[in-house]
């Protein structure tokens, strides 16, 4: 009738009503933290420059510009997908710094960054810009993890063209 446990999930679930405690607790040191850390100088421009940097890193040590002079427009497309989708990551990262500060600062001291907005809107927009930083960090950290430690290689990235249809001849008018 008994299962083995889970300690896996117990341990989780452990860790997430800890932080839960300890937000309540240290609400207003915690507020004082994310208000400095908004407030740092610069930081959208920091933020945008290490992610260029090691989006272009991980770009050149993974050997993603390949270009050949035999190449057809399909094949020339992906590399230059490639090359041009290093500043996707960073751009969605400084957008969604912009987007966290503004509600931020909007909610915790009363300045009005979306004077427009109702607090329906305001959710939703908290709730893309959640997104949108999770998705940045989760690239930025699997880059840097892929650039930093030998050895590691994430799965091949799904490309725009099925890699049959790349292989494939194209046809000859008659």
């Amino acid at each position: 009738m008994f299962r083995r446990l889970d300690w896996r999930y117990i341990g989780v679930a452990a860790l997430l009503f800890t932080v839960a405690i300890t937000s309540y607790v240290c609400r207003s040191e915690i507020l004082t933290g994310l208000k400095t850390f908004f407030e740092i100088e610069n930081l959208n421009y920091f933020a945008g420059g290490i992610a260029t940097i090691f989006m272009l890193t991980h770009k050149i040590k993974m050997r993603k510009f390949k270009f050949s002079a035999s190449m057809s427009f399909n094949e020339f497309r992906i590399p230059v997908e490639d090359i041009l989708s290093f500043i996707g990551n960073p751009i969605t990262l400084v957008c969604s710094i912009s987007l966290a500060k503004g509600l931020f600062l909007q909610t915790a001291d009363d300045v009005q960054y979306f004077p427009f907005f109702q607090s329906l809107e305001l959710t939703f927009i908290g709730l893309v810009t959640a997104y949108l930083i999770f998705i940045s960090l989760m690239e930025l950290l699997n880059n840097i993890k892929e650039t930093v430690i030998n050895g590691v290689s994430k799965t091949e990235q799904p490309t725009a063209i099925p890699k049959d249809e790349i292989d494939r001849e194209i046809p000859k008018p008659e």
